[in-house]
């Protein structure tokens, strides 16, 4: 069925009219019955895959992402509250979450040394290479 649509155009004084066809999208064969498609839903799922095949980062050309888990060699539980040191200059300071997780983002690409403490127990020293638009992941176990 064809509907007349008003549309305004910006350089004509008088509004123009066309037509266009009203229809119900059709996505059953895409998704399943009780799924709805959002506008960016498909962009978003791609940029999943495009991550998980490859870790570059389309939109960080020039600096990286360093990203980890510390947890304890023995029982491979995770590390709340140890700090970790990035070796840039000046250096950059973290503490892990409760799942012992970090995170430092743009990181100028090159060679640094990562060092991890827990309060009076252990510590580690890692060196890692941080690519440009590429995150690198680094799970550090310390001993007790």
């Amino acid at each position: 069925m064809l509907w007349p649509v008003e549309e305004k155009d910006p350089v004509a004084v008088a509004p123009r009219k066309r037509l266009f066809r009203k229809e119900k999208a059709d996505c059953s064969h895409a998704l399943g019955a009780n799924q709805l498609l959002k506008p960016g839903m498909l962009s978003i799922q791609a940029l999943k895959v495009s991550l998980l095949l490859n870790t570059t980062l389309p939109w960080k050309k020039t600096k990286g992402i360093l990203k980890g888990t510390v947890t304890w060699a023995e029982t491979k539980v995770p590390v709340y509250n140890a700090v970790i040191t990035l070796g840039t200059e000046p250096p950059r300071t973290q503490q892990t979450e409760p799942q012992g997780k970090y995170a430092f983002f743009d990181v100028t690409p090159g060679k640094y040394a990562v060092r991890v403490e827990a309060p009076d127990v252990a510590s580690a020293t890692e060196t890692v290479e941080v690519q440009p638009g590429q995150f690198v992941n680094l799970n550090i176990s310390l001993g007790r």
